[in-house]
């Protein structure tokens, strides 16, 4: 017995240094990341025509590389410091120099732990005379670009993201719950299993957008475009809807959208445009809409649907 508990105990100190051991060298692969792209920003040619391909520009080369690989060796946390930075520092925002097309991204928090700030290699390192650390703390992302990027699992919970680009990401399970979203790009964007609860979705782009299984309860969408998304449920062990009860949908536009299973009790439906969308089992139950609220060809809203035009 007392053999067994001493292996026990070896296996365990054996599993926390070599856990030890990698996080060091997590620390030390961020270090050498910022020292590098440090200074490669110190190269204005960096920013040279960011409008052209990668391909034009040696040193984006290098940087999307370096970005790209250090994000898959990366914990959350530590992915955390490498968005902050880059946006910092310019250069993913609305023009981006580097591209973060399927990078992984996925389980970061916007907010930085800030165990992993007090990391005694970022004290060390400075960029324009300034250290490091203050450079990344939690900020807002508004313009940020993160078109094509892996963001399963993100937490950006009440982050102030203002016209970003989520256009063909990947937002599975992801938490954008009461995110300032105004003018954000999800276009071809993968929303599936999501939290927009409470979200700022106004004049949001998410046409040809997948939504399946996605919370977008008391969510302000006026003026959002969904022209061909496909908005449903999704089956994992049960099956998940798409809510978007008490949802602000005021001439919202879901033009040749495809809604099945579809909660939209309690919403706000006046003005917004179903022409040529396709509503299968969707609960209307105390939505209202108004004379300028446009449904398919042949379909007739429900009793429980609440005409305000009629009402008042």
């Amino acid at each position: 017995m007392k053999i067994n508990n001493v292996q026990k105990h070896y296996k365990i100190e054996q599993k926390r240094d070599q856990e030890s051991n990698e996080d060091q060298q997590r620390a030390e692969a961020l270090q050498n990341y910022l020292g590098r792209m440090s200074d490669l920003l110190l190269d204005e040619r960096l920013y040279d025509d960011a409008d052209k391909d990668d391909k034009d520009n040696p040193l984006r080369v290098i940087g999307r590389s370096l970005t790209v690989a250090i994000l898959q060796r990366l914990d959350s946390s530590r992915k955390g410091i490498v968005l902050d930075f880059l946006y910092t520092a310019n250069l993913i925002t609305k023009k981006s120099v580097i591209s973060l097309k399927k990078a992984d991204l996925s389980e970061i928090s916007y907010t930085t732990d800030a165990s992993v700030l007090e990391d005694p290699f970022l004290d060390k390192l400075e960029w324009g005379g300034t250290l490091m650390y203050e450079l990344i703390s939690p900020r807002n992302f508004s313009n940020i670009d993160l078109f094509g990027t892996n963001l399963s699992k993100v937490n950006f919970q009440n982050a102030f993201l203002y016209q970003a680009r989520f256009a063909y990401a990947n937002l599975t399970r992801s938490n954008l719950s009461w995110a300032k979203l105004v003018e954000a790009n999800f276009v071809k964007a993968i929303l599936v299993m999501s939290e927009f609860e409470g979200a700022v979705l106004n004049k949001a782009n998410l046409s040809k957008a997948t939504i399946m299984g996605t919370n977008l309860n008391k969510a302000e969408l006026q003026d959002a475009d969904f022209t061909e998304a496909h908005i449903g449920p999704i089956h994992f062990n049960r099956k998940f809807f798409t809510t978007l009860s008490e949802a602000d949908l005021m001439r919202a536009n879901f033009s040749q959208a495809r809604l099945t299973d579809v909660d939209l009790s309690n919403a706000n439906l006046c003005g917004a445009n179903f022409e040529g969308a396709k509503l299968e089992k969707v609960i209307l139950r105390d939505a209202k809409y108004d004379k300028n609220t446009r449904w398919p060809l042949g379909f007739n809203p429900p009793p429980e649907a609440l005409n305000i035009d009629v009402s008042a």
